[in-house]
């Protein structure tokens, strides 16, 4: 599968349940930023072990930031 053109931000969530109020949030937030010209591709990702996180990106491939939420 072809690599998506921009940032990619991934937002793993604190629970292994998906967080609805949190996915609409962050489509909120990806509009902006696109309003705003940024090329930002956005997933939410339940919380996962790294194992699992790995099926949906490579953190060794490129830099990769933790941002604790609060």
């Amino acid at each position: 599968m072809p690599e998506p053109d921009g940032l990619m931000l991934y937002v793993i969530g604190r629970q292994e349940a998906y967080d609805f109020d949190l996915s609409r949030e962050l489509s909120e937030f990806a509009g902006r930023s696109t309003d705003l010209g940024l090329d930002l591709n956005t997933t939410l990702l339940p919380a996962s072990t790294p194992e699992e996180l790995g099926a949906f990106f490579d953190p060794l491939r490129g830099p990769a930031i933790r941002i604790p939420a609060e």
